[in-house]
């Protein structure tokens, strides 16, 4: 009876210690995962921090024009709807007819000509 307990105690041991040394390795693992992605995100970070100092229009409007970019509907939402070319709030993809001019409150379009014969 002896043996045998000595036996579990020796077993439990080293399970122990097996798992311990388990944990301790699973560390540099996940900081090895996690550097990458925090990585990038403190990049991006930077760089949108940089784009937001270092452009032609205050940070309001810049940020305003990023939230703008999806489509028309988010720039009325954002307030810079209709805007023309060189504006903030411009994209080529919103300007339907290439006037110079996107997120036009009614799009321009020609009326049909009826011709009349008689």
């Amino acid at each position: 009876m002896a043996t045998r307990l000595k036996s579990n105690v020796v077993k439990f041991r080293q399970v122990r210690r097996e798992g311990h040394s388990a944990r301790r390795s699973r560390l540099p693992q996940l900081l090895a995962a996690l550097a990458v992605p925090v990585t990038l995100a403190a990049a991006g970070i930077v760089g949108v921090l940089y784009v937001l100092t270092h452009s032609a229009w205050p940070a309001d409007v810049t940020a305003r024009h990023w939230l703008a970019a999806p489509n028309c509907f988010a720039a009325r939402s954002v307030g810079l709807a209709p805007a023309r070319r060189g504006e903030p709030g411009y994209y080529p993809s919103h300007d339907a007819d290439n006037d110079g001019v996107a997120c036009e409150p009614w799009p321009r379009q020609s009326l049909p000509v009826v011709v009349r014969m008689r």
